[in-house]
């Protein structure tokens, strides 16, 4: 149940005096939530991130959380995703606005290393990865520091420097152009928001959520699918539905 899981948690982020994000499904009165924890190397509950962004079929039983969170720790200020989280630009960006220096996403879901790297190079923070057939650790500026391979029970560990100027890039005479020092101020000294209206537009142009009836349809269709896939072995399956 959850209170073991994060028992058990607790117990490892200090045995091994790290920082630890858990994901598991949370129960708040008649909802259930896909959760990701975060502990202290202390054993302390740092914060609770709520996915935002549920896959198909999965917001037949989970409910969507309201927000984005960042939470201060000594490494930094750290921001949660989880999974589809961050396959939406907005995510990455929303979290760097709230300062976030770190960002972690665990995922069952693939995202593209392509798309990993422009979430850290936009967002101007560190990007952890967890995901079962490929984790990643990419620094600010997209660079991929350490990567799984899709070796599991493993550790990935890397040294983060801080930012500097690279040979030959602008920073240096950017921020004599600007008068910001600092790079993710200078970026966001940049936007337009008078311009990005059509992103928070009600109007805005996704698929009509089907109606009750026809729900109920597409989801037992979506369970003999599945039962078929099961029942033919598990190697008909992609690596992250195993």
């Amino acid at each position: 149940g959850y209170a073991d899981t994060i028992k058990s948690a607790k117990k490892i982020a200090k045995r091994n005096k790290a920082y630890l994000a858990v994901t598991l499904y949370e129960n708040e009165g008649q909802s259930v939530y896909n959760t990701t924890v975060l502990l202290s190397p202390r054993g302390k509950i740092v914060g609770r991130a709520r996915k935002a962004h549920l896959a198909p079929g999965e917001d037949w039983l989970v409910t969507p959380g309201e927000e984005l969170s960042v939470f201060k720790t000594h490494l930094g200020r750290i921001g949660v995703a989880c999974g589809e989280d961050y396959l939406f630009p907005e995510t990455a960006c929303v979290l760097a606005r709230l300062g976030a220096e770190i960002v972690i996403c665990p995922s069952r879901v693939p995202v593209p290393e392509l798309v990993l790297c422009s979430r850290s190079f936009e967002g101007g923070f560190i990007t952890v990865f967890a995901h079962p057939p490929g984790s990643l650790l990419i620094d600010e500026k997209a660079s991929v520091l350490a990567h799984s391979a899709g070796r599991r029970n493993l550790v990935l560990a890397t040294r983060f420097d801080p930012s500097g100027a690279a040979e030959g890039d602008r920073q240096e005479l950017d921020s004599v152009l600007t008068g910001i020092s600092d790079p993710r101020k200078r970026a966001s000294s940049l936007r337009r928001p008078e311009l990005y209206g059509a992103l928070v537009s009600s109007k805005w142009p996704e698929a009509e959520r089907v109606k009750a009836r026809k729900r109920e349809k597409i989801k037992w269709e979506a369970y003999a699918h599945l039962s078929f896939k099961w029942e033919k072995g598990e190697e008909t399956l992609p690596d992250w539905e195993r």
